[in-house]
C-alpha cells in the first residue's frame, strides 16, 4: 500500500514538471507579438496584419482580371512586398518597382535581393524604393504575363490589380515616373511586353535574360522546351477557346499545313513579332524613360543571346536608346553584375 502511494506521488510530480518544461520550452508557441512575417511566412492580404515588418508575404491579393479562364485559377493570389528600411521611421512616398519571375518560379525569387538592396539603401537613405515580387505561376506553369481567354487576363492582373493594390495600401508615389517594372526569363519577357504597351504606367524596363525571339528562335526553342512548357506557352499565346474538351490550345507540329502554318504564326508573335512591337510602341505618346537589357552569353537558352541583341538593334534603328549589358554565367537572374546594376538602374532612372 505504502509503495503505491509512493509510485502515484511520482507519477504526479513528473507530470508537473513534464507541463511546466513545455511552457518553457521550444515546444511553446512565441507570444503573437513576437512571430514575424519572413520570406517564408504568409500573412493575410492586409499591410497591417505585419505591422512594422519590412518583407511582407501578402496571401489574397485580389485578382479579378483572372475572373474569365478555363482552369479555375485562384481569384486571389500571394504578393511579396520589400519595404524600405525607413518606411516605418518617415511619413514619405516612395516609389515602386516591380519584379515578375521565371517559368517555374514564384514571387519570392527577387527575394534574392533583398540583402544587397536593403544593405545599399541603408547606406543611401535618399534612394530608397519599395521591391514587389509578383505572382505568375497558374495551373499549367507559368502564365507569360499575358491575357488569354483559356488563363485569364494576366497581363491586366499586373498593370490593373496589383498596381491599384500596391498604391491603395502602402506609401507609394503613384505616379509612371516612380514605377519600374522588371524581369527574368519569361517575367523578362512579360516586363518587356508591358513596358512597350504601358509607358504611361511604368517609366523604367530593366530585363533579365528576356524570353525574346530573333531569327529561328522558335525552333530552337521548341526542340528545347519540355512538355510542360510547350503546354503553358501554348495556352498563353496560342489558346483555342473553341475546342469542345481541354486543352484549349494549340501546339504545332510544324507540317507545312494551313492550318498549322496559322498556329506557327501564333507561337512566333509570342515571343516575337519584336518588330511590331516597337512599332507599336512608337505610336504612343508616351515613351519609357529608360531601358536596360542583361543576358549572359553562356546562357544554356542559345536563342536568348541573339534574341537580347536583335531587341536592342531594332531600338537602336527606331532611335530608342537602351542599354545592353553582358553578365557572367548562365540561364541566372541573381548574379552580382546583375543586381547591381538593377539597383542603379532604378535610383537612377526613378522619380524618388
Amino acid at each position: 500500500m505504502k509503495r503505491t502511494i509512493i509510485t502515484l506521488l511520482l507519477i504526479a510530480l513528473a507530470t508537473l514538471c513534464l507541463t511546466a518544461c513545455r511552457q518553457n520550452s521550444i515546444f511553446s508557441s512565441p507570444p503573437e507579438s513576437s512571430v514575424s512575417t519572413s520570406e517564408a511566412e504568409s500573412t493575410e492580404a492586409s499591410p497591417e496584419a505585419a505591422e512594422q515588418e519590412l518583407v511582407l508575404h501578402l496571401d489574397g491579393v485580389p485578382a479579378p482580371s483572372l475572373t474569365n479562364n478555363q482552369y479555375e485559377e485562384e481569384l486571389e493570389r500571394p504578393l511579396l512586398v520589400l519595404l524600405p528600411p525607413s518606411y516605418y521611421s518617415s511619413e514619405k512616398a516612395y516609389p515602386v518597382v516591380y519584379y515578375l519571375h521565371g517559368y517555374g518560379g514564384s514571387e519570392s525569387e527577387i527575394f534574392g535581393y533583398y540583402d544587397t538592396v536593403s544593405a545599399h539603401m541603408e547606406s543611401n537613405p535618399g534612394k530608397e524604393f519599395i521591391l514587389i515580387g509578383v505572382d505568375g505561376t497558374n495551373k499549367l506553369g507559368g502564365s507569360f504575363y499575358t491575357n488569354s481567354p483559356v488563363i485569364g487576363n494576366w497581363e491586366d492582373y499586373i498593370v490593373n490589380d496589383i498596381v491599384s493594390y500596391v498604391d491603395d495600401n502602402f506609401r507609394t508615389i503613384s505616379d509612371k515616373d516612380s514605377r519600374g517594372i522588371s524581369g527574368y526569363s519569361m517575367g523578362g519577357y512579360g516586363a518587356v511586353s508591358i513596358a512597350l504597351k504601358y509607358p504611361d504606367t511604368f517609366s523604367s524596363l530593366f530585363t533579365i535574360a528576356p524570353g525574346l525571339f530573333a531569327d529561328d528562335g522558335l525552333t530552337k526553342a521548341f526542340s528545347g522546351w519540355p512538355r510542360d512548357i510547350k503546354e503553358s506557352y501554348a495556352a498563353a499565346f496560342a489558346p483555342n477557346i473553341d475546342k469542345a474538351e481541354p486543352p484549349y490550345f494549340d501546339i504545332p507540329v510544324f507540317d507545312g499545313s494551313k492550318e498549322d502554318n496559322a498556329v506557327v504564326e501564333k507561337w512566333e508573335n509570342g515571343y516575337g513579332g519584336l518588330e511590331s512591337k516597337i512599332n507599336a510602341y512608337i505610336s504612343l505618346p508616351t515613351q519609357l524613360k529608360a531601358i536596360h537589357i542583361e543576358y549572359s552569353p553562356q546562357d544554356y537558352y542559345p536563342w536568348i543571346p541573339p534574341a537580347c541583341q536583335y531587341f536592342s538593334s531594332l531600338l537602336e534603328e527606331n532611335g530608342i536608346a537602351n542599354e545592353l549589358v553582358e553578365f557572367s554565367g548562365g540561364h541566372i537572374h541573381d548574379s552580382a553584375e546583375t543586381t547591381d546594376n538593377f539597383i542603379l538602374f532604378f535610383e537612377d532612372n526613378l522619380n524618388l
